[in-house]
């Protein structure tokens, strides 16, 4: 499936809007560079801006992500950034990002083309490293059609969250968190895809070891699906303890990794509760200098989405992916990622399973700090038990970024 989130996607601007958007981003950009400038964006007192702006060409050889009678297209993507960081005390600040997505299809017309993200944040950090972080997000996002007689599903994603860490001496840190996600799709036909989600994380490290600093932490999600016309309650809630290591970032090593054991219980008899092997790795490490590695991995419990062709009353989510960054020459990147997921559809009458492939390469050139060139090639795939949502798909694409 393409997520508008990972393809940027938004309702067709006309050509004079995306110059005069191009125009507000280069001389909001000149404007600030007279003032006192950073290594990331311009700093006015204690104001901090950060403009950035994408334009991309891509080409998809099957838009609507089908086996038999594919389309190709070829869209443009205008994609702008800003936030703006102020101050408050060192070490205290409020910051408010805005994302932008814009596409102009060549010939498809049923694609939602508008996508905006929104959020406010605010972080403080006292002397001692302890840390809160809250905040809210708004993402104005739309699922794709999978045919030239469907239309886009529109949809808003509100999201809160709060973290807390606690420094209790040098060895110990506790940690707390927070985050509730509320999905709500515009038309009233889409709404049995709402859902409500509350996820609970209490952490402990213990930093006896700088090379494996031992974490134990407990996650729990209580998910309230939007049950309409389904004949059952697939409501759940879901246990997770998790035993890993967390880093703080250094010039070498960042990250968490966890492993653990997941239990899922559901409201309905009739569904089967889970339990299982659990995982969430995020791990970033600099083989070299010039060669990075990100490793990421995950297994949990995930609600379907009837609009993106899933089935059942939830799935099994087990995924792996890796990114290799290598800069060997001063100013060409180059980029290898490899992802895979395993979704294991459950608790309906068809069970299923989505075996999902994602491999690219791109190639960044910098003209400039605040300027580069990229190039990039991508395959998807998705073999599947149920041969109506398989597909392949070959993208390639070339852009221009400022990161001022």
């Amino acid at each position: 499936m393409r997520s508008y989130a990972e393809m940027f996607t938004m309702r067709k601007l006309n050509e004079a809007s995306i110059m005069k958007m191009m125009l507000c981003m280069v001389f909001l950009s000149l404007a600030l560079g007279s003032s006192a400038s950073c290594e990331e964006g311009w700093e006015i007192g204690r104001l901090r801006i950060t403009p950035k702006l994408a334009l991309l060409a891509d080409y998809s050889d099957n838009i609507y992500l089908v086996e038999d009678e594919e389309e190709d297209d070829i869209y443009i993507i205008v994609s702008p950034e800003i936030s703006f960081d102020v101050a408050v005390a060192p070490r205290n600040y409020f910051s408010l990002k805005y994302s932008g997505f814009f596409l102009n299809f060549d010939t498809a017309e049923n694609f939602d083309e508008n996508h905006h993200i929104g959020e406010l944040s605010w972080h403080t950090e006292t002397a001692k490293g302890s840390t809160l972080t809250a905040g809210a997000s708004i993402d104005d996002n739309s699922i794709q059609p999978f045919s030239v007689d469907e239309v886009a599903k529109k949809y808003q994603l509100y999201r809160g969250f709060a973290d807390v860490l606690l420094m209790a001496g040098s060895m110990i840190e506790i940690g707390a968190g927070y985050e509730r996600l509320s999905r709500r799709f515009d038309e009233d036909r889409f709404e049995s895809d709402d859902y409500d989600r509350n996820r609970y994380d209490i952490s402990l490290l213990y930093k006896k070891s700088e090379k494996f600093p031992l974490l134990l932490e407990y996650r729990f999600v209580q998910q309230d699906n939007q049950d309409l016309d389904r004949a059952f309650d697939t409501d759940y809630d879901t246990h997770t303890i998790f035993i890993g290591s967390r880093w703080r970032p250094t010039a070498k090593l960042s990250g968490a990794l966890r492993v653990g054991y997941i239990r899922s219980d559901f409201e309905d008899d009739s569904i089967d509760d889970f339990d299982g092997v659990a995982a969430d790795i995020d791990i970033t490490y600099s083989i070299t200098e010039i060669t990075k590695f990100e490793l990421v991995v995950a297994r949990d419990v995930e609600p379907v989405t009837r609009t993106l062709r899933e089935t059942g009353s939830y799935y099994v989510l087990s995924s792996a992916g890796i990114v290799l960054t290598h800069q060997k020459w001063e100013r060409i990147i180059t980029e290898l990622s490899y992802l895979y997921r395993h979704k294991a559809f459950e608790g309906g009458p068809l069970d299923r399973t989505d075996r999902y492939h994602d491999a690219g390469l791109k190639l960044r050139y910098l003209l400039k700090d605040w300027v580069s060139f990229s190039i990039g090639y991508n395959y998807r795939s998705n073999s599947s038990d149920l041969t109506t949502v398989e597909y392949t798909e070959n993208m390639a694409e070339a852009g221009i970024l400022f990161e001022f």
